[in-house]
């Protein structure tokens, strides 16, 4: 906490506070939103061309 009120550069006091606040509430959840594409079948066709 020393380091969250005292650190010497604002990315450490950040860093700490951020620390801090994930270990008493918990880090965010994270939703993941799968995209969904809807694509026409692919078609393969076999020709014996000699």
């Amino acid at each position: 906490m020393d380091v969250a009120r005292n650190g010497r550069t604002d990315a450490a006091r950040v860093s700490a506070a951020n620390a801090l606040l994930d270990r008493a509430y918990g880090k965010p959840a994270v939703k993941e939103e799968k995209e969904i594409v809807d694509l026409p079948p692919v078609v393969i066709q076999l020709t014996n061309d000699h």
